[in-house]
C-alpha cells in the first residue's frame, strides 16, 4: 500500500495516538498496523536500499511511541504527523549513511562558495543550522534527488513554499559558508 493510496480514518488514528499517548502498547500495535506499510513506502522513495528504509521506519515509531504525547491535532492529521517524524528520521540516516563526497553535489548550486575540499564538517554544520524544512527539501533534493514538484508532492506542501524553502536554504548555506 503506497502513501498516495493510503486513506486513513483520522478518528480510529486521534484514539490509537491519544491512548499510546497513555502508554497502552495494544494502541501502539494496531497504529503500526494500520500505517507502517504507507510510511515504509514513504522511506522505501527517499533512502537508497529497502533496509535502510525498514531501520528507518523502526526509528520513526520509536519516536512516534515516545513523543505521543506531544501530538497535536491542531497541527495536522496524525498520519501526517507520523510522516513527518519519519521524514525527518531518512535525513537523519541519509546523514550518517552518506559519504561526505556525496556532499559535494551541491557545491555548484550554492554559487561562489570557498573551495570544500576534503572536509565536509563545515557544510554540515551549516545545514544543522537551517530551519528543519529547508535542511529537508535541500537534502530530498540535492542528495536524494528529489525534484522540487516531487517535494511538493510528497509534503502536500505548495510548490511556491518548497522553491521558497530552498531558495532561502541554500542562501544561508552560502552565507555561512563564506563566513567560516
Amino acid at each position: 500500500m503506497s502513501q498516495a493510496h493510503y486513506v486513513p480514518d483520522q478518528t480510529l488514528l486521534l484514539d490509537l495516538i491519544s491512548r499510546c499517548a497513555l502508554n497502552d502498547q495494544q494502541a501502539f500495535q494496531t497504529l503500526y498496523q494500520e500505517t507502517s506499510s504507507a510510511v515504509l513506502g514513504s522511506l522505501i522513495r527517499l533512502l537508497p536500499n529497502r533496509d535502510s528504509a525498514e531501520d528507518c521506519l523502526q526509528e520513526a515509531f520509536i519516536q512516534v511511541w515516545n513523543k505521543a504525547d506531544q501530538y497535536h491535532e491542531g497541527k495536522g492529521s496524525v498520519f501526517g504527523w507520523i510522516i513527518t517524524i519519519a521524514r525527518y528520521r531518512a535525513i537523519d540516516c541519509i546523514r550518517k549513511e552518506r559519504p561526505a563526497v556525496e556532499l559535494e553535489k551541491a557545491a555548484p548550486f550554492l554559487g561562489e562558495t570557498p573551495e570544500l575540499g576534503g572536509d565536509h564538517r563545515q557544510l554540515l554544520k551549516c545545514l544543522e543550522q537551517l530551519p528543519d524544512q529547508s535542511a529537508d527539501m535541500i537534502l530530498q533534493s540535492y542528495i536524494a534527488g528529489y525534484t522540487q514538484t516531487e517535494l511538493s508532492e510528497s509534503t502536500g506542501t505548495p510548490l511556491g513554499t518548497v522553491k521558497s524553502w530552498m531558495r532561502r536554504g541554500l542562501a544561508a548555506l552560502k552565507s555561512c559558508l563564506k563566513n567560516d
